[in-house]
């Protein structure tokens, strides 16, 4: 899952080359928000959705 949450804060993870964003989010709601405004995408890679940041949709082709 591209978005971690340890100690409370939740973290947005690219689930492709592993990228985090810059910002820390106090929830998961936040994190959904900000991934939507950063323009990552949810990507089918095997039947599983995984969560890819901008670069990678960008290079590598996004929806999968």
């Amino acid at each position: 899952m591209s978005i971690q949450k340890e100690y409370g804060d939740y973290h947005l993870i690219c689930d492709n080359c592993s990228r985090e964003a810059e910002n820390i989010f106090d929830s998961f709601d936040k994190a959904i928000d900000a991934k939507k405004m950063l323009g990552w995408e949810s990507v089918k890679v095997s039947g599983q959705w995984e969560d890819w940041c901008d670069k990678c949709c960008r290079y590598e082709g996004g929806q999968k």
